[in-house]
């Protein structure tokens, strides 16, 4: 699992990056031809929501594998609470996946009879960022969590020396 993970994450990486850089030119471009050009271009503004769309949720599930998130400590737990809560917190990130993932899914589905307006392209296909982010995240938080296992089953060694 090790292995697959860090090569989907180097291929996420990469999207990302590549999202990133279209994003920008074309921000760009849509700003020289609109205030410079005076010409307006009604396909860019379709390619920078595009962009974003799909480097958000390749990016949200980068965060979850680094557990770079959102989250709220208030108290500081230690060994086998500490597994509970991080496993509770797993379980709940991974309903809300399969939320995702059925929802963005059924939300797809319905965007192969639409089409963007000005670019002509299938809804789907801007529509399906949902779910394949979420089966992302929830690959990942799947990982965290064995991860989390695996450690907390590792034995302890003291800081004295195995005293």
């Amino acid at each position: 699992m090790n292995k697959i993970s860090t090569v989907l994450e180097k291929i996420i990486r990469f999207a990302v990056g590549v999202l990133l850089i279209v994003l920008s030119a074309n921000v760009l471009l849509q700003i020289l031809s609109r205030e410079i050009l005076h010409i307006q271009t009604v396909w860019t503004d379709e390619v920078a929501r595009f962009s974003f769309i799909w480097m958000t949720m390749l990016g949200a599930s980068l965060q979850v594998k680094k557990k770079s998130h959102f989250a709220v400590s208030l108290f500081s737990l230690k060994g086998t609470v500490r597994l509970l809560h991080s496993l509770l917190v797993y379980a709940l990130m991974a309903v809300l996946m399969v939320v995702f993932i059925w929802f963005g899914y059924k939300y797809t589905i319905q965007g192969w009879s639409r089409y963007s307006t000005s670019s002509g392209i299938r809804m789907a296909w801007i529509f399906a960022a949902i779910p394949v982010g979420g089966l992302l995240m929830l690959f990942f938080i799947v990982e965290l969590a064995i991860a989390d296992i695996r450690e907390a089953r590792k034995p302890s060694i003291s800081a004295k020396g195995g005293d």
